[in-house]
């Protein structure tokens, strides 16, 4: 008997708190309905080699440099002002969603003879780690409007205690903002992205042939 009081404060303060969290004014809950997520499309890869330049190879978990890990699309302006773009988000974290786009790209090249990702258990002799440098739009000229994308890759040895890097790549690209409508933006990153894949991707070939 003695349970009941508590059991029926326990239930009050639940929907409460259901009513706090789940409130909010008309303007937030239309300011969220309003929001756009987005997944950055890449290009397809460059022909497949036939014979890899690399070993087997295992991505370690992709990193971001803020203010690239913001989920919000990040503006650059003149004098050094920065914003983000509340209404224009990437689907999940950019080092998780680029980093994976980056792996199964790089797979789909036949640069490595085999691309683990980071869950998987297989050991290889090569590991690689992936930054994204830059992820902003670039407004510091109004009317010339861009989005930057930056990505540094760079393929360790994992046999070796200190990882030693054997290979280190970085690029950036930049492609213009010029379509129209609220998916411009995304399509702009989208084009900076695939370009600066395509130019990593001829590093790493130039790279392995002087190794």
């Amino acid at each position: 008997m003695r349970m009941k009081p508590i059991l029926s404060l326990s239930l009050m303060a639940a929907v409460l708190m259901t009513g706090c969290l789940g409130g909010g004014s008309k303007e937030q809950r239309l300011a969220q309905t309003q929001k756009r997520l987005f997944v950055p499309e890449v290009s397809p890869a460059v022909a497949k080699i036939e014979h890899p330049l690399f070993g087997a190879v295992k991505c370690r978990p992709f990193h971001a440099l803020p203010p690239a890990n913001n989920r919000s699309f990040v503006i650059r302006r003149a004098g050094g002002e920065a914003a983000v773009d509340y209404y224009n988000c990437w689907l999940t974290a950019p080092e998780e969603l680029f980093g994976t786009l980056v792996y199964r790209y790089l797979e789909k090249t036949g640069l490595f003879a085999q691309v683990f990702d980071a869950a998987s258990g297989s050991v290889t002799d090569l590991g690689l780690d992936g930054w994204i440098t830059d992820l902003y739009l670039d407004y510091t000229e109004p009317s010339k409007p861009m989005a930057c994308v930056g990505l540094r890759l760079t393929v360790l040895n994992e046999r070796s205690p200190d990882f030693p890097v054997i290979v280190s790549v970085e690029r950036q690209a930049k492609a213009p903002i010029s379509a129209e409508g609220p998916t411009a933006s995304a399509q702009a990153f989208s084009a900076a992205f695939s370009q600066v894949l395509t130019e990593l991707v001829e590093a790493l070939r130039e790279a392995a042939r002087g190794l």
